[in-house]
């Protein structure tokens, strides 16, 4: 047997992972109550508790009770702090063969887990499938919103349904994933170097480069918008402090993304040369800035209160310049990290 389809139950394990979600996540297991699924197909719900410091694993299980639901359900505390570690505490816990990645507060529209079981039952290669989140908004929509909704996990994740190519992502909320690819990269070396939001801090890209891990393995990226949900964002989410802090999360998590590009791009590519365009880029973000004159002055000074949209991407492109250049030395150890993943994968 290939061991990259290595055989595990069928069935759909939802990983509801959470920090501080007591007031979240009531909405949230509603909707995954009410999923309406096949009776042949197998699934189960798993609360990821991460580190939390309310009230949640609480919450969670009297929500549960209250339903009267016979859905396998279990919560299962992860003390390390970061998205990561609690969505592979979720990987290993799980019982079936398909993950789905909910957030606190993703509501699944009801045919989400049957549309979710078949389209990976009948695509094997796929790694990651990814549907389209929906905004919910609490509150009235700032004008930047539309530009950077992907940075809220809603929106189309491509132009049009299928694989997604080259440089093309699919964002963790609502994910889908393929137990044994996951379990196979692993099994031949990566490594992830992003937690994900960890706390309060907004750090991201985790999702990104499990992505760019399954590709080198031969595995797809896959995106269908029959796979529907609603993601909640509060009115503090939609302020303007919120996304300078979250595009700056961004920046600071480019590294990985960085390098996973040039190995794909430049199949033979050595130490040296990775040295070569890994200060290339540097050159290339700093003039990408500098372009931008006003809005490095805004930033500068006046940053909290601008309403000059240039200055999300100059606030993004500092970050990704900044955190670049302080850990190029763990970029370059990524670098051979990757490398050596790559070349296991061969064999």
């Amino acid at each position: 047997m290939d061991n990259k389809q290595d055989v595990y139950r069928k069935g759909i394990s939802v990983i509801v992972c959470c920090y501080n979600s007591a007031l979240r996540l009531p909405e949230t297991l509603k909707h995954l109550f009410a999923q309406v699924v096949n009776s042949n197909i197998n699934w189960e719900i798993l609360i990821i508790n991460n580190a939390s410091t309310d009230n949640t694993a609480t919450v969670a299980l009297a929500e549960y009770t209250a339903s009267k639901s016979k859905i396998p359900f279990k919560i299962i505390a992860e003390k390390q702090e970061g998205l990561i570690y609690a969505r592979i505490a979720g990987l290993y816990q799980s019982a079936y063969a398909y993950m789905v990645w909910v957030d606190d507060d993703n509501w699944l529209q009801p045919d989400y887990i049957n549309i979710a079981y078949q389209v990976m039952e009948d695509n094997p290669h796929i790694g990651i499938l990814g549907g389209i989140g929906i905004p919910t908004l609490q509150g009235e929509a700032p004008p930047w919103f539309e530009t950077y909704k992907l940075a809220y996990a809603t929106g189309k994740q491509a132009p049009q349904p299928g694989e997604i190519h080259a440089s093309g992502f699919l964002y963790g909320a609502g994910a889908v994933i393929r137990k044994a690819a996951w379990l196979f990269i692993i099994k031949k070396g990566f490594k992830s170097i992003l937690t994900g939001r960890k706390g309060k801090a907004l750090l991201c890209g985790e999702d990104v480069e499990l992505g760019n891990a399954m590709r080198i393995a031969g595995f797809k990226l896959w995106y269908d918008e029959r796979l529907i949900f609603k993601h909640f964002i509060p009115p503090e989410r939609l302020t303007w402090q919120y996304i300078l802090k979250s595009t700056k999360g961004s920046g600071e998590s480019d590294i990985s993304a960085a390098i996973f590009y040039f190995v794909s791009r430049y199949p033979e590519l050595n130490f040296s040369r990775l040295k070569y365009l890994y200060y290339k880029r540097l050159v290339w973000l700093l003039l990408q800035i500098l372009k931008h004159p006003k809005s490095v002055f805004q930033f500068i000074f006046n940053r909290d209160n601008s309403k000059n949209w240039e200055i999300i991407e100059t606030n993004r492109n500092i970050a990704n310049l900044i955190c670049s250049f302080k850990n190029r030395e763990l970029a370059f150890s990524v670098f051979h990290n990757i490398s050596l993943f790559k070349q296991n994968v061969k064999y």
